[in-house]
C-alpha cells in the first residue's frame, strides 16, 4: 500500500529509505556529539566549574545512541537520550540559553521509537512496487 501526501504518491522503498536515513543520521551524529562533548570534558575546554555532569550526560548519551543504533534496542535507547535531551534542556535554561537543536533531536528521536522497524525487505526490493 502506498502512503499518499497531496497528489503526491510515496513508495514504500522511498519511505523505508527515508525513515533509514533519518534514524542513521540521528543516532550517528548524537553520537559524535557526545563524544566532542567528552573530550572538550577531558581536555578542559569548556568553561563550567565542575565537568562531571557533563562527562555523565555525554557518557550516558553515548550510551544511548548507541542502543538507538541497534534495531532490537532502538526504543530502550530512544528513552535514554530523550531524558538526557530533557535534563540537557532544563540544565541549559537555567542557564539562560534556550537550546532549539536538543527539542528538534528529541522529536526526531521520538518518531523513530514510535514507528515500526525498518522494512529491510522493501529496502532491497528493487522490483515495480518497491521503486
Amino acid at each position: 500500500m502506498r502512503a499518499t501526501f497531496s497528489s503526491m504518491t510515496i513508495a514504500p522503498r522511498t519511505r523505508a529509505l527515508a525513515f533509514l536515513a533519518l534514524w542513521l543520521t540521528l543516532g550517528i551524529t548524537i553520537f559524535f556529539g557526545s563524544y566532542e562533548t567528552l573530550r572538550h570534558v577531558e581536555q578542559g575546554a569548556l568553561d563550567h566549574a565542575s565537568h562531571f555532569h557533563l562527562a555523565l550526560l555525554g557518557s550516558v548519551e553515548a550510551l544511548g545512541a548507541v542502543l538507538f543504533l541497534i534495531p532490537r534496542t532502538v526504543r530502550i535507547g530512544g528513552s535514554i537520550l530523550l531524558v538526557v535531551f530533557l535534563a540537557g534542556l532544563v540544565m541549559h535554561a537555567l542557564g539562560g540559553e534556550v537550546r532549539i537543536d536538543l527539542l528538534q533531536y528529541a522529536a526526531a528521536t521520538f518518531f523513530v521509537m514510535v514507528h515500526e522497524p525498518v522494512p529491510w525487505g522493501t529496502i532491497f526490493d528493487k522490483g515495480p512496487t518497491g521503486a
